[in-house]
């Protein structure tokens, strides 16, 4: 009876080691498992996942390319030098002068035949007119926008400077339209050769 005691506690201590075994195991697998689960291949992941991370993306960085372009897209630049053989008067009267040399005209809408430019589109525009001349004449160049006086150059009459230089620049609103020139004021003169006299602009921004 003793002997058969010793055996039946042996063979529940044995049942009771493969059953901690067992339970030590399935909890290990169950462990590692939820380890796996919680780290997920982020390239397995499912397809709703990407579509919201497609959307966030869009509202953080919205598709440039279905915005409208920007009205700026003209482009109007001009320069051009009177060209007249030497000196451009004096006359008894206003003149235009014209700057009949052009020397880029991106856009078409300066006129070298007349010496007017005519804005194209409505915006802000920048001007800018040179002179070179001598001194036995006074100098006086006007800039006009239709009929007013915008800005002028001008130099007095003396015997004892030869030469004499003067410009100016400006930006100007036009519409559409608008002409924009260059004016030799009444018994004033500029040297028209050797390109010293130039009128150009751009179109600085489109209204």
């Amino acid at each position: 009876m003793v002997i058969s005691n010793i055996y039946t506690k042996k063979y529940f201590k044995i049942l009771f080691n493969a059953f901690a075994i067992r339970e030590g195991h399935d909890n290990t697998s169950s462990s590692i498992e939820q380890h796996k689960s919680s780290h997920r291949d982020p390239m397995k992941h499912s397809f709703g996942d990407g579509a919201k991370t497609s959307e966030t993306q869009s509202a953080c960085h919205p598709n440039t390319s279905d915005r409208p372009t920007e009205m700026g897209d003209k482009k109007v630049i001009f320069s051009a030098v009177a060209e007249h053989g030497g000196p451009y008067g004096p006359f008894n009267t206003d003149k235009t002068v014209v700057f009949n040399t052009v020397i880029t005209n991106l856009g078409g809408a300066y006129n070298n035949t007349t010496g007017i430019f005519s804005a194209p589109v409505a915006g802000f525009y920048y001007f800018t007119f040179f002179y070179h001349a001598g001194g036995e004449h006074k100098s006086v160049l006007l800039l006009f926008k239709n009929c007013d006086l915008i800005v002028r150059t001008s130099d007095h009459k003396t015997s004892s400077d030869t030469a004499d230089n003067g410009g100016n620049a400006v930006f100007v609103q036009l519409q559409k339209g608008d002409e924009v020139y260059v004016s030799l004021a009444k018994d004033s003169h500029v040297w028209a050769d050797e390109r010293h006299t130039t009128f150009s602009g751009f179109l600085v921004t489109q209204l």
